[in-house]
């Protein structure tokens, strides 16, 4: 895959996300106790790789589907 460069969303559980996720909350009560604790979204992700010229625009519209970066109630 030379040339290419990942994107990638990654959860990382702290005690607060915990108590989130054990008291059966919806998923998107999850991302955003997450984004509160400083996870970046996929899209927010993509958006730092065409800040630092790492890819495009056109190419993140292309390769990351509209779902991501939108939660659902």
């Amino acid at each position: 895959y030379s040339g290419q460069t990942g994107v990638f969303e990654i959860l990382l559980n702290s005690p607060g996300l915990r108590d989130v996720i054990l008291a059966r909350r919806s998923a998107a009560e999850i991302q955003e106790r997450a984004i509160q604790e400083g996870m970046l979204d996929f899209r927010r992700a993509a958006l730092i790789k065409i800040a630092q010229a790492v890819t495009s625009t056109e190419e993140v519209l292309r390769a990351v589907p509209v779902e991501f970066g939108r939660s659902e109630s």
